[in-house]
């Protein structure tokens, strides 16, 4: 059975297509998953203000956190921020 050229050149148009997608995804979702400090060590001390929290999986996963507090504090807030956000560019809102 011989398929004409026009049918196979839209076979291979759908085809690259298929694939330049399915590559487009794979990367997005990579950039979005993987942090940008992943392969970065966790200092051996905490900076000024910062606590450690290292899990107890494998392998182990370190979280910094700072603690904010008031004179009297009334509640709890937990402020999170993006894979490429930082601890300081969320600070002023823990303190509000």
């Amino acid at each position: 059975m011989r398929i004409a050229k026009r049918t196979r050149r839209l076979l291979l148009a759908v085809v690259g297509f298929a694939c330049f997608t399915l590559g487009l995804y794979r990367f997005l979702v990579h950039r979005m998953v993987t942090a940008p400090n992943a392969d970065e060590i966790a200092p051996d001390a905490p900076r000024e203000g910062e606590h450690f929290f290292a899990s107890p999986i494998d392998p182990p996963v370190t979280i910094a956190y700072e603690i904010v507090s008031a004179n009297e504090p009334e509640f709890t807030v937990f402020v999170l921020h993006g894979l490429y956000d930082s601890r300081g560019s969320m600070l002023h809102w823990g303190k509000a």
